[in-house]
């Protein structure tokens, strides 16, 4: 009788029978099945402050100088910085020379034509600024450092302040 029936109906209604429905409940159960299941794949984005876990600098002699009246710094104070700074300056002379030789290579006065360059190049050029830049890191740190010798406990603390871009006074 079911086979009766099947052969009477025409051709598109046979297409949507029982296998047909079968597959669409399966089709259906293990979509369900999947949203109801925690994803396997999951991102976690971390977002860490790029400069948290370095040390703090500190500020550089040339900047304590401009803060003087603000630090409430001593006369032998300043005396002190300013022979400070003036080592710094002559040190950092002949490194800031070649770092702009290093920099003037970059620079072209020529046509944009001329300004192309290969990657070698500038990886070149990035190798032999590398050098000098770390030198001069190193100077200011260690006039950095020694200028903060001369601060006063009250007078480094308000330093440390200003240098962060806290209004406090």
């Amino acid at each position: 009788m079911v086979r009766e029936k099947l052969l009477k109906m025409p051709e598109s209604a046979r297409r949507f029978r029982s296998g047909t429905t079968a597959m669409l409940i399966c089709l259906v159960l293990i979509v369900g099945y999947q949203v109801s299941q925690p994803q396997k794949v999951r991102i976690e984005r971390r977002v860490e402050p790029s400069g948290e876990g370095l040390p703090k600098r500190l500020p550089a002699v040339s900047l304590l100088l401009q803060w003087q009246k603000k630090l409430g710094l001593r006369d032998e104070q300043v005396k002190m910085l300013g022979d400070l700074d003036s080592q710094e300056k002559a040190e950092l002379k002949p490194i800031e020379e070649s770092l702009s030789e290093i920099t003037s290579m970059m620079k072209s006065n020529g046509s944009p034509a001329e300004l192309h360059m290969n990657i070698s190049q500038i990886q070149a050029l990035a190798k032999e600024a590398a050098e000098p830049s770390r030198r001069k890191r190193e100077i200011v740190s260690r006039f950095s450092k020694q200028a903060w010798q001369v601060l006063e406990s009250q007078q480094q603390s308000l330093a440390t302040k200003l240098s962060f871009g806290s209004s406090e006074k």
